[in-house]
């Protein structure tokens, strides 16, 4: 499970990482996830995305022998498990925290609307003070 959220937490937010950080274009973000997932690279962070992807994926067939070693009698239901259970919740360890450090910054619309309209009132009696007229 901790190898599968790794990989899926990577797999999610590699591009954005080569993009905003890397200050890289879409397709060498692309690229760089291409490498991370199957080939290598010319340059040395994609070959680090290569790397990291291969760490990630070895332990991957050595996993599933494991759990078949533990129910020796029903391998396919090892295999099953080890497979969806681990990619499943590696999954769902890697989206949600980011999603809810994400939405931790947002802003309430409602709070946000009525500080603008009293910014905007208060603005609005400093011209009319201002101005007798």
């Amino acid at each position: 499970m901790l190898r599968s959220a790794a990989f899926f937490g990577l797999n999610t937010f590699i591009e954005l990482y080569w993009i905003r950080h890397l200050d890289a274009s879409r397709a060498l973000a692309g690229i760089a996830l291409t490498c991370f997932l199957l080939a290598p690279g010319e340059f040395a962070p994609l070959a680090a995305a290569l790397a990291t992807g291969i760490a990630l994926n070895i332990p991957f067939a050595v996993l599933v022998k494991l759990g078949q070693d533990y129910l020796p009698t029903r391998p396919g239901t090892a295999a099953g498990v080890t497979l969806g259970l681990g990619v499943s919740v590696g999954g769902l360890l890697a989206v949600p925290p980011a999603a809810l450090l994400a939405g931790l910054a947002l802003r309430d619309p409602e709070l946000t609307l009525d500080t603008d309209r009293a910014q905007s009132d208060g603005r609005a009696r400093a011209g009319s003070a201002a101005d007798p007229g």
